[in-house]
Formats: structure tokens, sequence, C-alpha cells
């Protein structure tokens, strides 16, 4: 984690020391020495053979990474060369990405500005000698792009084959890009010089969250006007205008951004967000569904539960009810979108169907006394009136309420108990309101069960 040793505040943008060497633990008593600490350079593609190691299972041919167990049984093991890189910098605002790698005490990073330092003397990287040892960089250079190449070889020798849908998925997720600024023939800043950008927007994103609404919107504009292809300082200077009560001016911000990043599926859908707080549910539902014909998939399931809310808004419940669906297909550990499926399913008399859902939502936790409540319901509607009986009876044990009492009493009449039923609806009416349709409805079920 960086705090602007390299002006920078966190770990997306550059690759110094400080946003690489983060500590690797393992933990096996028993079996490792407890206390052990070692220097060894690790990286992560060693993770997966160290524990295949630890475990006694094969390695497979062709893995990058190396098993550490022998480091940790006091074997030496050689240094080697590591690459490292950081893409954000080109995916979020078009300068270049950091490519680099670690050869012994020597570190370089191909960038337009390349930068060499040797560690040992110089562990902050203070001191950029890629002029001072011109030939050492070279040298740095050439290894790095051979390096490259055979992680690449790796990769293509494996036999996998990427499918068009898998493809597709991975370049919306990020993890696929065009290549290097010098590969595609497209000339990109060096991220050092536009590093200033990053830093006004994450000041402003603090001042927004902080409510410094005037000292965001300073610190967002100048955010932006270094770093015009960033998506977040739009965004987020949206909302400090949206909640500003100035909404148009929100909208038009982010309609310019739009224009100017017309694939980016967040200004798309932060401006469809702003358009459904403000109730214009038409206009929200074109921008959603043209983030749908864009096949954008790390937001497909809060898209589409947008498009459930709108839909059900509209009357639409069929429509709200396939929304939701996907939503929840696509995000199935989301409870939220489960829970909103599961009721519009109830609500749509589609017991069975509910109920499947109401069952995954009980595996993950089977004391959510809501839902304990709602499969009481859908039991009693499909008819399982013992099952129906046992989730009433976990409810009442559990928060007891008026209209808990009055379901309750209509289960145990169908059941032909009359003198539980008409127990259970005395307590209802205890606690109802007094006048109201139900303790109306209530009073006269009670009097037909006593005439039985």
């Amino acid at each position: 984690e960086a705090f602007g040793e390299h002006g920078e505040f966190g770990h997306q943008v550059f690759c110094y020391q400080e946003n690489l060497r983060v500590p690797l633990l393992f933990h096996a008593p028993g079996f490792l020495p407890a206390g052990l600490r070692l220097e060894t350079r690790a990286c992560l593609s060693d993770v997966m053979p160290t524990i295949l190691d630890y475990l006694g299972l094969p390695l497979p041919a062709g893995i990058q990474g190396r098993s550490l167990l022998p480091a940790m049984r006091g074997e030496r093991i050689p240094d080697r060369e590591l690459y490292l890189e950081s893409f954000f910098a080109r995916e979020a605002f078009r300068c270049s990405p950091v490519m680099g790698i670690l050869r012994g005490d020597f570190k370089y990073l191909d960038l337009p500005k390349p930068e060499l330092y040797d560690l040992a003397q110089d562990p902050g990287e203070k001191k950029n000698l890629v002029s001072a040892a011109a030939a050492r960089a070279q040298e740095m250079k050439a290894a790095l792009r051979a390096l490259a190449r055979r992680l690449d070889g790796g990769i293509a020798a494996s036999g996998r084959r990427l499918s068009e849908a898998e493809a597709k998925t991975l370049a919306t997720l990020g993890y696929i890009t065009s290549g290097p600024a010098g590969e595609t023939g497209e000339r990109f800043p060096d991220p050092k010089d536009k590093i200033a950008g990053w830093q006004l927007f994450t000041r402003g994103s603090q001042q927004a969250a902080a409510g410094q609404s005037a000292e965001a919107a300073a610190s967002l504009q100048q955010a932006i006007e270094i770093l015009p292809d960033y998506a977040g300082s739009y965004t987020v200077l949206a909302n400090v205008h949206f909640k500003e009560g100035r909404r148009e001016e929100a909208l038009e911000l982010l309609r310019r951004a739009m224009a100017r990043l017309p694939r980016d599926t967040t200004l798309k859908s932060e401006y469809a967000s702003l358009l459904i707080e403000m109730k214009r549910l038409d206009e929200a539902r074109v921008q959603l569904q043209e983030l749908v014909a864009m096949g954008v998939v790390d937001k497909k399931a809060h898209v589409h539960s947008q498009l459930g809310s709108i839909s059900e808004a509209s009357g639409d419940n069929a429509g709200a009810i396939a929304h939701y669906r996907l939503a929840y297909e696509c995000e199935p550990e989301n409870r939220s979108y489960a829970r909103k499926l599961a009721f519009l399913l109830h609500s749509a008399n589609r017991f069975a169907e509910a109920l499947e859902v109401y069952r995954e939502l009980e595996r993950r936790d089977p004391d959510d006394i809501q839902l304990i409540r709602d499969m009481a319901i859908v039991y009693a509607q499909l008819n399982d009136l013992d099952r129906s009986q046992r989730y009433f009876a976990r409810a009442l044990q559990r928060a007891p309420d008026a209209n808990l009492y009055f379901n309750y009493a209509l289960l145990l009449a169908r059941r032909g108990d009359m003198a539980a039923a008409a127990s259970m609806m005395e307590r209802f009416l205890a606690v109802a309101p007094p006048g109201s349709a139900q303790s109306e409805a209530g009073r006269r079920h009670l009097e037909s069960w006593r005439r039985r």
C-alpha cells in the first residue's frame, strides 16, 4: 500500500516496492517450523505449486511458479527474474502501462520515461540510474522483453483456447487488453506525468464522502482537466452535483462524459441510476437496455435488478420477475436479489418457484425470521400444512405479532382444529388495531368457528 511515497495513495497505478513487497504467510502446524522467516523473493504464481507440493500432489507441466517448500526446509533455491505489471493507468486513464523486471538487486520499469533502481543501495527507489547505468538499463530492458515472451509462450502453449464468449467476458472485465502502447502504435503518456490527476481524484472522493461538496467539486474538476478519460471523476462529481440539488447539471456532466467515452459502462450505469432517482424511468430503461446490448458483464446483475425495479414500478410483474431472475443467476450469493425474486414470485402466486428460492435462502441463513414467516405462508399456499404449521410455530416462538397470529389461526382452521384456531384468533384480536378490516375479518372467522 502506497502512502504518497511516489505520489500515489493506494496500490493501483505504480509498481514501486511499497506496492509490491507483501509478506507471504503459510500456516501448517506440525509441518512447518514456527516463526521461520525467509528473505527468499516469491510471487503469486508460487502459491499454487507450494500448496500442491505440501499436499504431495504432482505439479502440472508448464506452470510458471515454483514450490517454496525446499526453501522452508532450509535448502538454497536460486534467485530468478520476476515479472511485474500494472495496466490500471492504461485502462483507467489512457497512460502507458507499467511493466518491469526484478533481477537480483536491480529493478527496471519499462515506461516512456524508464526507471532503473538498485534496491540494495536504494530501497526507497529515489535515485533513477537509467542514465548513469545506461548499459545495465538496456540489458534489463532486453531481459524484460525476453521474460515477457517466455511467459506469454507458456500460456499460448498450454493448449487451452478461449471461446469467443470467454474472451468477450474477460475483455469486459478488463482482463484482456490490446497490448502495451509500443505494440499498438499509439503512444501514451507516462503515468508519472499524470499522477497529479489521480491525487486530485482521490482527494475529491474523500472530500465528497466527508460532505465537503464545494471542495470536492473543485478537486474533481481539476482531476478531469488532467485526466479527461477517467470515468471515476465524472461519476463522483455528478453525484456531488446531484446531492446538492443540481440534478440537471449532474446529468449534463455525465452526457458530456459519455460522448467522450461512449464505451464506458460505468458512466452509462451511473446516468441510469440518477434518472431512476428522478423517476424518469423510461429514459433510464433505454440506458440500461443499451448496457445489456453492450454485453456488460461486471454490472450485469445490477443492470437487471434496476430493470426489474423499473418493470415492477410500471406494473409489469412478469418483466420484473424475468430481470430479477437474471440478476439472481448472475450473483446467486446476493440475498437482496434472491429476496426480491422470491417476493415477486410469491405475489404472482407462483408458489413452487418462490419456494425454490426460499429454500436456498434458508440454506444460507436458517434463522432469518422473515424468511421463516414467508415459508410458513408459501407452504400453506402449496397445501403442505404439516410444514406450514412447523414454520408458523417457529415464527411464533421467535417474533410473534398480530399478522402472524391471524395467518396461523387460518391455517389451524384449515386443519380442522377449530379450538386452537379460535384461541389463536383471540390472541390476534387482543393486539390488532380495533376497527381495521383485518380485525373485522378476524371477528367474523371467530364467530363462525365458535358455532361449529
